[in-house]
């Protein structure tokens, strides 16, 4: 699951492609103190003011509200898609009292733990169901 660590996480977001869907996609990502990271042109590191939540940012960029004011915000050149930094500052973005949006990221945290327990219980039934096959049709 995702920590609300204000000072240690950062969003990685897509800041060109040749998907106008795909630009603007938000990623959470953990910081250490004691290491470095490089990370590729196409993305942007932002670090969310202290008064936004990131995972609530995140969803916020993801949700059909966001997603139209990154496209209103992207170019497009050679094929490509793109953002800068002026039009991603630019972009308004509702921002609620701190208690719900630390409650709205508990809600998330809790969801994606669940999610995560879900897929491994499904892997777990994939394997069962591959081995019961494997038995039945090799006699």
């Amino acid at each position: 699951g995702w920590t609300i660590v204000e000072q240690a996480s950062l969003q990685l977001i897509v800041r060109s492609n040749g998907n106008p869907d795909l630009v603007g996609a938000t990623a959470m990502f953990q910081i250490s103190d004691q290491k470095t990271y490089v990370y590729a042109s196409y993305l942007i590191r932002a670090r969310p003011r202290r008064s936004v939540v990131p995972i609530y940012l995140a969803h916020y960029l993801s949700s059909p509200a966001g997603r139209a004011a990154l496209r209103a915000g992207a170019r497009t050149s050679a094929g490509q898609y793109n953002i800068n930094t002026k039009a991603l500052a630019a972009i308004k973005v509702p921002v609620p009292a701190l208690a719900v949006q630390l409650d709205f990221a508990e809600k998330v945290q809790l969801l994606e733990r669940s999610n995560a327990l879900m897929r491994a219980h499904l892997a777990k039934l994939d394997e069962l169901f591959a081995a019961l096959q494997h038995r039945a049709f090799r006699g």
